[in-house]
């Protein structure tokens, strides 16, 4: 086995002791390890000429020097389990928002300032352009970014005209007075298309990553395609410039995570495939069918007594997505489960160093796009819920349309897996498997985990009699009629119901509450006597009209091998963005009225407040108004004062 080098500080630097050795006779695969050389001589190595093969690229030595130097810096750090974990699921900015709010109320409870474990902070999608702005904000001091003056204001307070401007330097400015809109979006595509052709990636997918870096990042000081990392110290050891790196904020004592997913192609499929580079699509030209392969085996294993997921993958060619996280420190995955063609990433290793050597060719992790470890190429990329959403339509009758739509939306990773094999994955939102953003916790043993769900639907109250609709728009009974598995599914979004091992659809098929992306066998880590009791206690709280927050305390975690997840004791608590009736009691009806054009009954209901849509809302791609982005983020840091009680034990 090739010995490996330390890592260099520049795409010059090239180990001489990797790259001048003799021709290799065979390359060969092994296990967990790659095995380069293997001597075929005959005759003791006396006057035989070897065989000629390809020697492995620069790519591929800086690849391989970067897990070596991960595994190193990982067994210096020690076990990175324990502590808090705050979630912040996606919802795009709804979930945004949603975490403005709960942030500030953090703050001014204290809980997010020198914790006296160690304190995690997951995103997903919307919920991690939060995390990333909180984390890498370089310009604003963060009571400002926070707005953390508004917390001051009583719901009493919250008039139209308090509510009408946001604080510039805040938050609340990325999502009301700059958001990204569908003019911005196409305005960026004749630079994006120009760019793609010069960096090997779809012209869709760097117009989006641009316009997510302009409006989330931009404005707080963060610059373009700077790497990541935890501290100065680590890249000093890395061998690193620091002037090539982005550190989280002084005053962020969280160590931040980015969901990610990582899809195929599997091999059988679609074989080795470059990159799409223009609007003609080369490549992916079976990325309609690809994506559906995924979510139909998703809906096989979300069903009542349905196969299991490795017998789902089986049956729609092994196409199956891998979740990843995105950590200053490194870019992994738990996923530890069957060998299957999981992504193509069979031969991969699990970890990679996202930012070893500054200035390799970017093909050394993703193909393109300037330096492709960005943050904002992480955050970007993490939140392409347009794939998913897209791959349920039929935009036209052969899906013409809709391959090239999902080919220029997602970004590509090119990764060489052995010498001269290259595998090309495609990148995508991190919420469409781990929505709720806290796998990635339990993974890490945290001993309390502290979810925020901005979910887009209200909690189904048992008591309800009015009748339902489930996810394919059938007509189902009031709740309280329903069938104990139909209820479960129905409660709460099948992201988090997932967890708990609930099936979102019925074994006949007569209701279905799921979504792709999410099914219990693959997410479930709790009993579902926690998701009951759970259930029963947001029942409580709406009945008292209280906000709906409930703490699971001594939760068995199961092993999950999708996840990386192990047995081990934890508290999970759980934030719904949901409107209590005691705070919408004392928030002027004026002020309600301006923000649900006078629905006030229908405070709850989809696309009103709070659950306003995640794309679409306002007739806007993604832009709500100062009176919503404000009375949305008031409501959440209320929630967080208001509950106090339940909150603190996270924090202690």
């Amino acid at each position: 086995t090739l010995p490996f080098a330390s890592p260099c500080s520049s795409a010059s630097c090239v180990d001489r002791s990797l790259t001048h050795m003799p021709p290799p006779p065979q390359a060969v695969a092994k296990g967990g390890g790659i095995t380069w050389w293997r001597d075929r001589r005959t005759d003791g190595g006396r006057g035989t000429k070897l065989p000629t093969h390809p020697k492995p690229s620069h790519n591929f030595l800086a690849t391989r020097r970067a897990e070596a130097a991960a595994a190193a810096a990982a067994a210096q750090r020690g076990p990175d389990t324990g502590g808090t974990g705050i979630a912040l699921s996606g919802g795009g900015n709804r979930a945004y928002t949603c975490s403005f709010g709960v942030l500030r109320g953090l703050a001014v409870k204290g809980a997010l300032d020198n914790p006296p474990e160690k304190q995690w902070m997951s995103g997903a999608s919307g919920g991690g352009w939060a995390t990333a702005t909180y984390s890498f904000n370089q310009t604003v001091p963060r009571d400002v970014l926070l707005d953390v003056g508004r917390a001051a204001l009583s719901p009493s307070e919250l008039t139209v005209e308090a509510c009408s401007t946001v604080e510039p330097r805040s938050m609340g400015q990325p999502v009301s007075t700059k958001p990204m809109t569908y003019c911005s979006i196409l305005l960026s595509f004749p630079l994006s298309c120009i760019a793609s052709s010069l960096a090997l990636q779809p012209f869709g997918a760097i117009s989006w990553i641009r316009n997510v870096w302009r409006v989330y990042l931009a404005p707080f000081g963060v610059p373009q395609g700077k790497l990541f990392a935890a501290s100065a110290a680590e890249v000093d050891a890395k061998g690193g410039r620091r002037d090539d790196y982005l550190f989280p904020a002084k005053y962020c004592a969280s160590t931040p995570l980015i969901g990610i997913t990582m899809y195929g192609p599997s091999v059988a499929q679609l074989g080795p495939i470059p990159a799409c580079t223009l609007p003609g699509c080369i490549g992916m030209s079976l990325a309609k069918d690809f994506v559906r392969n995924i979510n139909a085996a998703d809906v096989a294993a979300a069903t009542i007594d349905g196969p299991s997921p490795e017998e789902a993958r089986a049956k729609h060619d092994n196409c199956a997505p891998v979740q990843y996280v995105v950590s200053p420190s490194e870019v992994a995955t738990g996923y530890s489960g069957p060998p299957a063609e999981v992504s193509g990433l069979a031969c991969m290793s699990e970890t990679l160093d996202i930012g070893h050597v500054p200035g390799v060719p970017p093909s050394e992790w993703s193909r393109g796009f300037g330096k492709a470890n960005s943050l904002e190429f992480y955050i970007g990329a993490g939140s392409m819920m347009e794939a998913a959403y897209l791959s349920s339509k039929r935009i036209s009758p052969k899906g013409r349309i809709e391959n090239a739509v999902l080919e220029a939306l997602l970004p590509t990773a090119r990764f060489e897996t052995n010498v001269g094999v290259w595998n090309t994955l495609k990148l995508g939102d991190g919420g469409n498997l781990d929505n709720t953003a806290s796998l990635t916790l339990l993974r890490r043993q945290c001993k309390e985990v502290l979810v925020l769900m901005s979910s887009g639907t209200p909690f189904c109250s048992k008591c309800s009699n009015e009748e339902h609709e489930d996810n394919t728009k059938q007509k189902r009974p009031p709740p309280s009629k329903m069938t104990q598995n139909e209820y479960d599914a129905a409660a709460l979004s099948p992201d988090l119901s997932s967890l708990f091992g609930v099936p979102l659809i019925a074994a006949d098929g007569s209701w279905n509450y799921t979504y792709p992306g999410f099914n219990y066998q693959t997410n479930r880590v709790f009993a579902i006597k926690r998701y009951h009791e759970l259930c029963e206690k947001f029942e409580a709280a709406l009945a008292s009209g209280a906000p709906l927050v409930a703490r699971l305390e001594n939760v068995e975690v199961h092993a999950n091998t999708f996840h990386g997840v192990v047995p081990y004791t934890c508290n999970y608590t759980v934030i719904w963005n949901q409107a209590p009736r005691q705070w919408l009691e004392k928030v002027p009806p004026a002020t309600l009225e301006a923000v649900l054009n006078g629905e006030v009954d229908s405070v709850n209901t989809p696309g009103n407040f709070p659950t306003f849509a995640t794309l679409g809302q306002n007739k806007g791609l993604m832009e709500f108004t100062p009176l919503q982005t404000n009375l949305l983020a008031d409501m959440m840091a209320w929630i967080v004062d208001a509950e106090w009680d339940k909150l603190r034990p996270c924090f202690s």
